[in-house]
């Protein structure tokens, strides 16, 4: 028997990035790139994969930039709605009840655009599949068991044999941790006013805790969240190493390194630059150091800085920005890390 799929996700891109400042002002947190690669494309390309064939997703700041840059990303022949909420930021949970017209009667995926996850989307759904019939839950959560070492989430509590969760406990380090994947059912948003503002967690996850209808999907995989400057720049750093070594079993991973090497070429190890650097940087890298990526738009001076390490470059630097090392570059802003 073939295995069921999901056709439809709800893809979240509406969010403010406030964290992400300065460069939210010139980009939403979807389409800023990531090794050149807008991080919408990494979510895009996972759920196709899956078997997606149409995609809703809801814009807010920047909406008509935002508009034109999802409809020019790499869809495959999927069908891309565009909801604007630029008159009023619906919510994680009002953005989604706006969408049900197009989303219809079956359940669909929910997609963080600005989370870069391998997730097994179809595992996912199985999973759903199994507990809706067994537990008759109305959403089911892909958790990760242990979140990244560099930041902190919400810990979820969890019954593993029932296969459920129970709670959503204080944010920590290290703990299960749900990845912003999800499978939910319409009927889990009819209590949601049309229209209306209202949030994810607190109007339709803890509910469906409450009533021992939330599912649980533990999965694996690589996750990265590029919610603030320094993840941002971390996650450059990782997905190049990932990229490098290769694992030719996860077909998410090789599209994703597909799309990487055709724009991208190596400056050595763990030091890449996008292809339209060519002529600035040449191929030895003699004034990169390494982890470093240079991206488009670089001013032709920059030949004469070292740059790097721990350096992501797109577009021009600063004045007076000093040494292009252990910081990020993007839309004319120049963030540095603290030491």
């Amino acid at each position: 028997m073939s295995q069921a799929t999901l056709t439809k996700a709800m893809l979240m891109t509406a969010g403010l990035g406030t964290r992400l400042q300065p460069f939210t002002q010139h980009r939403t947190k979807a389409l800023l790139p990531v090794l050149g690669i807008p991080s919408a494309q990494y979510t895009l390309d996972s759920l196709f994969l899956a078997g997606v064939r149409e995609v809703v997703a809801n814009v807010h700041h920047l909406a008509e930039h935002t508009s034109k840059g999802l409809s020019q990303l790499d869809l495959r022949g999927a069908h891309l709605t565009i909801k604007n909420e630029s008159s009023l930021l619906l919510g994680t949970a009002g953005g989604i009840r706006n969408a049900l017209d197009r989303l219809g009667n079956e359940p669909f995926y929910r997609a963080n655009a600005d989370v870069i996850c391998d997730l097994d989307w179809s595992a996912l759904y199985q999973a759903h599949l199994n507990l809706r019939r067994s537990q008759g839950v109305v959403l089911t959560l892909a958790v990760f068991r242990s979140g990244p070492s560099n930041a902190k989430y919400a810990e979820i509590l969890m019954d593993e044999e029932k296969g459920l969760v129970t709670g959503i406990d204080k944010v920590v380090e290290g703990k299960p941790f749900w990845t912003g994947a999800a499978v939910i059912e319409p009927e889990a948003l009819l209590h949601i006013p049309q229209g209306g503002a209202s949030e994810f967690v607190p109007e339709i996850l803890l509910p469906a805790i409450r009533s021992n209808r939330a599912g649980l999907f533990l999965g694996e995989g690589v996750w990265y969240d590029i919610g603030s400057p320094a993840l941002w720049l971390g996650t450059h750093f990782e997905l190049m190493q990932l990229f490098e070594r290769g694992d030719q079993r996860n077909h998410r991973l090789q599209l994703w390194k597909k799309r990487f090497l055709e724009i991208n070429y190596s400056l050595g190890q763990n030091c890449w630059a996008h292809q339209s650097n060519r002529s600035i940087l040449g191929t030895n890298g003699n004034k990169v150091s390494s982890p470093c990526y240079v991206g488009e738009g670089i001013q032709a001076s920059l030949v004469n800085s070292r740059v790097g390490p721990q350096a992501v470059v797109y577009g021009q630097i600063p004045e007076g920005a000093g040494g292009i090392e252990n910081g990020i570059a993007f839309g004319g802003h120049w963030v540095k890390m603290m030491e």
